[in-house]
């Protein structure tokens, strides 16, 4: 029979030799201890299990005689599911639940390995009374507890777990990019040093700006979570100015945000010759060219004057060079700087700059060029001797007169 449910029993088996057995006759029900009387009982048994019953028969000459038999009644209600877990749960942090205060109508019943878990999202299971599970990230998680009695009733809760994050944010230890004196390769790679892992953040979560636009790339985290390499499409303008945005849009494992943060970059410039002074050679007979970057190395300078080329005593300091002039005849001529290189690695084959080359004599004290002076004094020479001339004449007119 099921239990909690009504059921009846007959004494129709019951014979006697007395014809008027069936009129005169009592019936007598014990089951476990409730006494029934009459030809037809009806019971109710609310627990599952087996019962012992007895079934006495008297006749009318108060002759009787006894039978037993067991009652088996089936059970049929599902446990009452209890589960019990902490007020608060963190992403990263191990919890326990438990359903050890899980019951059943059945006796039998104990709560142990009756009992399955189900963490819906995380496709994770356990079974026993109690349950411990680490949440990856914040977010909802579904938590479904199936209860089992003994003859295979059961009855499952379902809960939804609002998981929050661990509280502390990722920061960033350090960006790295090829850099030289504080300035960077415009093809060089951003690589972002977290000091958490980090779940693969969107491309809207990182910003690269040039000159105030945004820049196309790529981005790939590392397996371990910690570097996030970002490359560039194109190379970046020489000289702009870069600016790296990092979001909140970034979110370690647990889901916490990261704090802003923005770093700023300059490109390095192209290599160039900016100026060269002075613009005619002056008493030093030195000449200074001006590049737009630190220099590291040059192969050599020469001067070329017609069809012949000599070579020039050179200097390097920051990113000027220096060459001395040699004594030459005067004349248009070209200095030649041979194959610069500067400290980005960049390097120019040759740089050629026009020149004039006054005379040897033409130097002068104090103020003015070198060329000048030249001038000046071959203008000087002329009356001079002019003069002279003259006076010449008119000592030679005198004598005549």
């Amino acid at each position: 029979f099921e239990e909690d449910r009504r059921f009846t029993l007959s004494a129709e088996g019951c014979t006697d030799n007395d014809p008027s057995f069936y009129d005169g006759a009592e019936f007598i029900w014990n089951i476990s201890g409730t006494v029934y009387w009459g030809f037809y009982i009806s019971a109710v048994l609310t627990s599952p299990g087996e019962y012992t019953a007895t079934l006495t028969a008297v006749d009318p000459s108060g002759n009787s005689n006894t039978t037993y038999f067991r009652i088996k009644v089936l059970d049929t209600t599902p446990p009452s599911v209890a589960v019990e877990g902490p007020p608060q749960i963190r992403a990263g942090v191990e919890v326990i639940f438990s359903a050890e205060n899980t019951t059943d109508n059945d006796p039998l019943f104990a709560p142990g390995e009756n009992i399955l878990w189900e963490v819906v999202e995380m496709g994770l299971e356990g079974r026993g009374a109690t349950f411990s599970v680490t949440f990856p990230r914040r977010g909802s998680y579904t938590l479904r507890v199936t209860v089992f009695d003994p003859s295979g009733n059961n009855a499952t809760s379902v809960m939804t777990l609002v998981v929050l994050s661990d509280g502390t944010p990722p920061q960033v230890l350090r960006v790295e990019v090829r850099e030289v004196e504080g300035y960077i390769d415009p093809t060089g790679t951003f690589t972002v040093h977290f000091s958490e892992p980090l779940t693969p953040p969107s491309p809207e979560a990182v910003h690269l700006l040039c000159n105030g636009r945004e820049v196309e790339k790529s981005m790939k985290l590392s397996s371990d979570g910690l570097l996030l390499n970002i490359t560039l499409f194109d190379p970046l303008p020489k000289g702009s100015q870069v600016t790296l945005s990092l979001t909140s849009a970034i979110e370690d494992l647990t889901g916490t945000p990261l704090h802003p943060n923005s770093f700023n970059f300059t490109v390095w410039g192209e290599l160039e010759v900016l100026n060269f002074s002075p613009a005619r050679v002056n008493s030093s007979r030195e000449v200074r060219l001006t590049f737009s970057n630190k220099l590291t190395s040059v192969e050599g300078a020469t001067l070329r004057l017609g069809e012949k080329e000599r070579e020039l005593p050179w200097q390097i300091n920051g990113r000027n060079i220096t060459v001395t002039l040699p004594e030459a005849p005067p004349g248009e001529g070209t200095i030649i700087i041979h194959r610069v290189v500067d400290i980005f690695g960049q390097n120019l084959t040759e740089v050629e700059v026009p020149y004039s080359v006054p005379p040897a004599t033409s130097h002068t004290e104090g103020g003015g060029g070198g060329g000048g002076g030249a001038i000046y004094i071959y203008l000087i020479s002329i009356i001079i001797a002019a003069a002279a001339l003259l006076t010449a004449a008119v000592v030679r007119r005198k004598k005549r007169a």
